[in-house]
């Protein structure tokens, strides 16, 4: 597969198979300070109002925040989660908010492609105080024809996860004829939802623009010939949406060729939370080669056995199949 620009790989295992392997972020530790100079701007310079930039500033601007961003992806991409949450925290998020205004008006405007660009991609790391700032001229990228910004602005979407951005123009582009653009829209859909689900909590309902991105995801996980990124991240927003109908297609992709396909169905079954998956998620760690994948699927087990009040304990019965087997005949004897 030809390699894409780092602004279009997102899709890739930046932000799968780093996270089944080496499991939540961690916090940056103290020995890896950000450089406190950036933007064009020192620590003892006096505040400037941040849409009064002087054309040097500006372009010093642009300049540092298309290193940083590149050096975050590199440090995605190699799974050094201590630099990319360093980088996020203490450099790129204070860049942005302190650039707010200007990187919004670059954002909209057509006249500067380049800077409009590295403004896209900066979007994303703003924060949740921004977010209907920042989301709305995101939200406007999505239905332009160029795939370059259409596809840097579902990733920083993705990157915001702001748990009120509209759904309907992302689930729009799930079919798009760019594989690309329908990877991304179906991972910026699973965090989005996922962000929702969780601020709602038990007041969550699944609205019909959700079943809707429902029935198209799963017709598109469920194709072989279809890219596995594209179903993987198809089957982490159908876990996110959690409707009750995906659950058989979740199951058959616990089969697939691909890892980071099995991975994400196991994950989105977990989040279901329904006994029916028990035995199928069973059945893949006796398949499995890969340790990584199998405590993914154990800790779906698990997931599932708290939800219906099973009596488990995942350190006692490890990755081995015949021990979850022998767990769950037991549960079901005592039940």
């Amino acid at each position: 597969m030809r390699r894409s620009p780092w602004y279009l790989v997102i899709v890739t295992c930046l932000a799968l198979l780093v996270a089944c392997a080496s499991g939540p972020e961690t916090e940056p530790e103290a020995d890896e300070p950000a450089d406190p100079e950036i933007g064009g701007e020192t620590g003892t310079a006096p505040e400037k109002p941040e849409n009064l930039l002087a054309d040097g500033e500006r372009s010093q601007l642009f300049f540092d925040l298309d290193q940083y961003t590149g050096r975050y992806m590199v440090a995605r991409d190699e799974g050094n989660s201590r630099a990319w949450t360093s980088l996020h925290a203490t450099v790129l998020m204070p860049m942005v908010e302190r650039n707010l205004a200007v990187l919004l008006a670059t954002a909209k405007d057509p006249a500067q492609p380049r800077y409009r660009l590295i403004a896209i991609r900066a979007l994303g790391f703003g924060s949740d105080l921004s977010g209907d700032r920042i989301t709305p001229v995101l939200i406007d990228v999505l239905d332009e024809p160029v795939v370059k910004f259409v596809n840097s602005s579902l990733v920083s979407l993705y990157m915001l996860g702001w748990s009120e951005t509209p759904i309907e123009p992302i689930v729009k582009l799930l079919n798009h004829p760019d594989t690309l653009i329908r990877s991304n829209a179906a991972l910026a859909l699973s965090r989005i939802v996922r962000r929702q689900r969780d601020k709602a909590g038990d007041d969550f309902e699944i609205t019909p623009t959700m079943q809707e991105a429902a029935g198209r995801l799963m017709a598109t996980a469920g194709r072989p010939e279809e890219d596995p990124f594209v179903r993987a991240h198809s089957a982490a927003a159908l876990g996110a949406i959690a409707d009750p109908g995906s659950a058989e297609v979740l199951i058959n992709l616990l089969g697939d060729e691909h890892m980071v396909v099995r991975v994400r169905a196991a994950q989105s079954l977990g989040s279901m939370e329904q006994e029916g998956a028990i035995r199928p998620l069973i059945a893949g760690l006796g398949v499995t080669e890969s340790r990584a994948e199998g405590r993914i699927i154990a800790a779906s087990l698990e997931k599932i056995a708290v939800a219906l009040d099973y009596p488990v304990d995942k350190a006692a019965l490890g990755l081995d199949q015949d021990r979850w087997k022998t767990w769950y005949e037991a549960v079901k004897r005592i039940r």
